[in-house]
């Protein structure tokens, strides 16, 4: 991706195919030409959330038309190292915008706006934040589009999480007002009740926090791999050639490559939640405080506004659980 960090980036709906020529929309050309500047010769990498990212040569450019070719493709469709699930309560006007926009850039897959006590706004404009998504996948070198779901409530959101997203999906909750003393808010029962307990919950490093959840998480990995490396070790004594004997195809060889297909296509999800402008409220911490699949991080000693405080909670994750 580096490699071609300079050349300008554009979503389609269809990929063509290889060695096709072929336009584009109206309003692509009219961005094409006339937004980027693209000339007759020059290249332009095209992606559509399926089929990796692909190189495209100019033939001709018009005032209104152009034409393109498609050449070869310049990296394969990824796939993520972990589902990240954005929560957030809406925003007024541009900082909406922003914030939809830096969390793509974070590398969130799937954006859910949840309605809460003090929530600013209750009506979104989807097509705008859907042309968000795509301009910050187009900016950022993401090879898919994150989903944009409808608004629910906050309970809502807490009550379908695990059949939404699996009974092993995490949901981090940036309480802000982890920052005041211990016992200032809830009791250490109700702490304890947490993923960390009291005292991260009164500390001003998240850190610690997520690297205890990795830690956790890598336990269980190996606890759930080791019966079947044991029965793959059987297998492969069971049928390993004797000496000099033809080597033939090992069951316990396919078994691992097929569980191997199977451990790719189970990723792991974590979710974060970003509160209002005005915080949650008490209700509502106590109710996020009830699940089992909360785990709580403060943010520091000073007071972050909303957008901010998800730019640096994504940060953190992606750094100790995700792609960083």
């Amino acid at each position: 991706m580096r490699a071609n960090y300079k050349i300008q980036r554009l979503f389609v709906e269809a990929m063509p195919k290889q060695g096709a020529e072929f336009s584009l929309s109206k309003e692509q050309t009219h961005y094409l030409l006339h937004v980027l500047r693209l000339q007759q010769g020059q290249d332009i990498l095209l992606f559509d959330g399926k089929g990796g990212e692909w190189r495209a040569h100019c033939l001709e450019a018009g005032k209104k038309s152009l034409r393109l070719r498609l050449k070869e493709q310049t990296r394969r469709q990824d796939k993520a190292k972990i589902r990240l699930v954005y929560c957030f309560a809406p925003l007024k006007g541009a900082r909406l915008d922003y914030m939809v926009q830096k969390a793509v850039e974070m590398g969130v897959n799937f954006l859910q706006p949840v309605l809460t006590q003090h929530t600013q706004i209750y009506k979104l404009n989807s097509g705008r934040l859907k042309a968000n998504i795509m301009e910050a996948a187009e900016q950022c070198g993401q090879l898919s589009l994150a989903s944009l779901a409808e608004p629910l409530s906050l309970a809502a959101l807490l009550q379908g999480w695990q059949q939404q997203w699996g009974r092993e999906a995490r949901l981090i909750f940036a309480d802000e007002a982890q920052i005041t003393p211990a016992g200032a808010k809830f009791t250490a029962a109700e702490k304890d009740r947490t993923a960390t307990g009291e005292k991260a919950a009164t500390a001003h490093n998240p850190l610690p926090v997520l690297l205890q959840l990795k830690a956790a998480g890598d336990r269980q990995k190996r606890a759930e791999a080791a019966p079947e490396k044991r029965q793959e070790a059987a297998a492969q004594k069971l049928f390993t050639p004797a000496a000099g004997a033809k080597e033939a195809a090992s069951p316990a060889a396919d078994r691992e490559e097929a569980d191997m297909r199977q451990e790719a296509d189970i990723m792991p999800t974590i979710g974060l939640l970003i509160g209002p402008e005005g915080g949650f409220s008490a209700a509502e911490r106590r109710l996020l405080y009830a699940q089992d699949f909360i785990t709580a991080i403060p943010l520091g000693p000073r007071i972050l506004r909303a957008d901010t405080a998800a730019i640096a909670a994504l940060a953190l994750i992606q750094t100790t659980l995700g792609d960083w």
